[in-house]
């Protein structure tokens, strides 16, 4: 029988706010290698990044800036990039 993860053992769910450049070239590639994290979603003003961003990095959840209170409520962490 498979144990389920408790919230405390987990992978942290983060949400990087912020997808200029340094979130591209090294925050968000960056999460490929976390052991204890997960990139949970995406935060932007800006649609086509969002889009793009979303499925490179396989991340479903994606919001724009007036979203960012619905999408604190999906995460555990965040990682400004602004």
């Amino acid at each position: 029988m498979a144990r389920r993860q408790s919230r405390a053992t987990a992978p942290i769910r983060y949400a990087v706010v912020g997808l200029g450049h340094i979130a591209q070239v090294a925050v968000l590639p960056a999460f490929a290698h976390a052991r204890n994290s997960t990139l949970a979603a995406l935060v932007s003003g800006d649609d086509e990044k969002r889009r793009v961003l979303g499925r490179r990095y396989d991340v479903s959840r994606t919001y724009s800036y007036d979203q960012l209170d619905r999408c604190l409520r999906e995460v555990d962490a965040v990682y400004l990039c602004t």
